[in-house]
């Protein structure tokens, strides 16, 4: 095209900015004239002869008297037509009902609306009169920076905004090829955008290697070619790596990518300039060689760290010293240290939490928490009106069930309520601050003050929830079903570490196995495995696999787990009914 500017309007109250204004021509073509003669547009009727105009405004006044004459666009008498567009950005229930017929078809010709991020954009399908976000599949691209919780943006990653710029120059407003292949946990699609060729002249050797900033433009995209994979053309430029995952290395371009890669890498184009992401990538891909399985690194942006998450479905994929594969038995489950436990409460849903956590007692602490209960509530806390705990610290509250008092912790405080949690419990109260002279007072000093909490947080280990909320509430309910307030064994399997991306403080995992006819400490068949019990129904999935819960001892349990689960998503059940939902967890 080319671009005649006509005059510059300055500033007003009403805009940020000027603006600048002219005549675009696609060859001899004035769009402007095009559009109001087709009655897709009207004219600007100034009021002042010496008001700036268009250099073309008689030429436009005339189109616009012939479509008038001719009744075309909203010139016309008749109704206007109606265009609907099934918009399923982020609708995911929309999404759900589209989804089968958009895996169906092999390739559908779309237009880019809008590009969010390298890997990220919004098309519309013509045919279907569809609008959808489409994530690019098999590959990583640098994020830019996001909000962070408190209000603070964080910073680009290098590469971000160069990867960014060469997909919108290269497909915004353009005519492409889509493939569908699968959708997110939000109704995002996942699948391949097919772009046309840029010319051979695009490179990036005038990008800085040391810092990514852009001197010139990246892309030419004056003579189109054949049609290319958009995730293939960002790893060949060095601003994506290949996205190993199952679904990635079955796909039919997955050589491609990879070879890609290499190239780009050999050529140490864009990212690969960077020393410091080479030693990562290489550390990334050293455990994923070892171990054999994909990491789990965000779909829309590479990892920060070199923490190594991969989701599987066999533990015998896995390069493991040792056999596992028949490790669970009952001997050696029974080699396991069960312990007898009451659970006490369920920590509540938060944010930033992947498990399923909850609060209990050691069986053999019973004297300790009736000790503590007697000393309590034999002589009850005289009233403290003027008593105004502090957050942090320890008090002792009435729980407004049993009115009996408890040694609790301060939580949180407002200015109408304070919430407390009982220590040796788990569970949580908010208390108005008008009832706190009565309910609330300062713990005794001594014995009380020094003996550790009685109730301990853990985690199902080797479980992670499922990231829809309706799927996360159901899961939630049927394992607080299984073992709230009973008795149980436990058996922990690892200390503290993180489930999946959580960012919650870890807590130890455990398994937990709750009774059925017989009584606790025996090892019978007649004792229910919770984690497993859970996979079975689809209710939840195994977390991804790091290095610290491959140990010898976690092994024993594992093979069960993963076969519950295969046969769970086998039989589509619940989670699984729309299939492997867990490539996208971490998006």
């Amino acid at each position: 095209v080319s671009v005649h500017v006509d005059y510059i309007q300055p500033k007003t109250a009403a805009t940020l900015d000027e603006r600048i204004c002219g005549t675009v021509k696609c060859g001899d073509t004035n769009l402007a004239e095009s559009l109001v003669s087709q009655g897709l547009a009207t004219v600007i009727r100034y009021r002042n002869a010496s008001d700036a105009r268009s250099s073309s405004y008689t030429d436009l006044l005339a189109a616009e008297e012939k479509a008038q004459t001719s009744g075309l666009g909203m010139h016309s008498k008749s109704d206007p037509p109606v265009h609907r567009v099934a918009d399923l950005t982020g609708n995911l229930s929309k999404s759900r009902q589209f989804l089968s017929f958009l895996k169906r078809t092999p390739c559908f010709d779309a237009v880019v609306e809008f590009v969010v991020h390298a890997s990220r954009v919004r098309v519309f399908l013509p045919r279907e009169t569809c609008l959808i976000t489409l994530l690019l599949a098999g590959i990583q691209c640098p994020r830019k920076g996001r909000p962070k919780p408190d209000g603070t943006m964080e910073p680009d990653m290098p590469f971000s905004t160069e990867a960014h710029i060469f997909v919108k120059e290269l497909c915004m407003q353009r005519n492409v090829e889509v493939t569908v292949e699968s959708m997110d946990r939000v109704g995002n699609f996942v699948g391949w955008l097919f772009v046309d060729s840029p010319s051979s002249e695009s490179s990036l050797t005038d990008t800085p290697k040391s810092t990514g900033k852009k001197k010139k433009k990246i892309v030419d995209v004056t003579t189109p070619k054949t049609k290319v994979n958009l995730s293939v053309l960002l790893v060949s430029q060095g601003l994506a790596t290949v996205h190993r995952a199952p679904s990635t290395e079955a796909s039919p371009y997955y050589h491609d990518l990879v070879k890609a890669e290499e190239t780009a890498k050999n050529a140490k184009s864009g990212l690969w300039s960077s020393d410091e992401f080479v030693k990562l990538w290489e550390t990334e891909m050293n455990v994923y060689n070892d171990a054999g399985y994909a990491n789990g690194v965000d779909d829309e942006g590479l990892s920060s760290g070199v923490a190594i998450r991969g989701y599987m479905d066999d533990l015998s994929q896995l390069n493991l010293n040792g056999h596992v594969g028949d490790s669970a038995d009952n001997q050696e489950v029974a080699k396991i240290q069960w312990k007898p436990a009451q659970v006490t409460a369920i920590s509540k849903p938060g944010t930033g939490s992947e498990g399923l956590r909850f609060f209990a007692q050691s069986v053999s602490d019973s004297a300790t928490i009736v000790q503590i209960s007697h000393s309590l509530n034999s002589q009850p806390p005289p009233p403290a009106p003027n008593y105004q705990p502090k957050k942090g610290e320890l008090c002792a509250a009435c729980f407004s069930l049993d009115n009996c008092w408890y040694r609790a912790r301060v939580l949180r405080r407002n200015p109408k309520s304070i919430t407390v949690q009982f220590i040796d419990f788990g569970n949580e109260e908010t208390i108005e601050l008008t009832d706190c002279a009565v309910r609330v007072s300062p713990l005794p000093s001594g014995a009380l003050m020094n003996i550790p909490p009685q109730a301990h947080e853990y985690r199902l280990a080797f479980i992670q929830l499922p990231p829809d909320t309706t799927d996360r509430a159901f899961a939630e309910r049927a394992f607080a079903n299984a073992v709230e307030n009973k008795e149980v064994l436990l058996a922990v399997q690892f200390d503290s570490v993180p489930c999946a991306n959580e960012t919650v403080k870890p807590v130890p995992g455990v398994a937990v196995r709750i009774p059925t006819t017989t009584s606790i400490g025996s090892f019978t068949s007649a004792w229910i495995d919770v984690a497993q019990m859970l996979l079975d129904e689809g209710l939840v999935c195994v977390e991804p696999m790091r290095p610290e819960l491959l140990k010898p001892s976690t092994r024993v349990l594992l093979p069960g787990y993963l076969e519950a689960q295969v046969k769970a998503k086998k039989e589509r059940k619940n989670v699984w009914r729309y299939g492997d939902f867990r490539i996208d967890m971490n998006q």
